[in-house]
């Protein structure tokens, strides 16, 4: 079952090279996956840094855009897997994590949405928040 992950930038040269690693060793994981980065015309260094990983990348848009909603529905008109999701350029996957995702659709096939724990962290990685992301969890 391939997975199509839509990555939307914009300046975000800070953790992009984390994110986009964090994506690209899902791989690793048996995971059949699509990767396209919309990137809003960036004039920090995510452009040099999208071109590294661009044998890794199955589509690159970069070009004005409006907003993070307008990149992702950019990048989930060109998706082909059946399974659709977005990562934020600041964001990144657990190891193994769309490996799980795809477990968990296969075993479900008519459920429509997965989503698993999802803490809010700062730059050292140390969970803040997270009255936050029990009261999202919740719903």
């Amino acid at each position: 079952m391939k997975i199509s992950v839509v990555m939307p930038n914009y300046k975000g040269e800070r953790f992009l090279e984390e994110t986009i690693r964090s994506i690209i060793s899902q791989r690793a994981e048996g995971v059949d996956l699509e990767f396209i980065v919309v990137d809003g015309a960036s004039k920090d260094r995510s452009q040099e840094i999208i071109r590294k990983y661009g044998s890794e990348i199955s589509h690159i848009i970069s070009e004005p855009d409006k907003g993070p909603p307008d990149a992702i529905n950019k990048g989930l008109k060109l998706a082909t897997g059946e399974i659709l999701c977005w990562l934020n350029s600041d964001d990144c996957y657990y190891p193994g994590a769309l490996k799980r995702v795809v477990e968990a659709m296969s075993a479900h096939p008519g459920e429509a949405l997965c989503f698993g724990h999802c803490p809010i962290v700062n730059e050292a990685g140390d969970e803040i928040r997270a009255g936050i992301t029990r009261f999202k969890e919740f719903f």
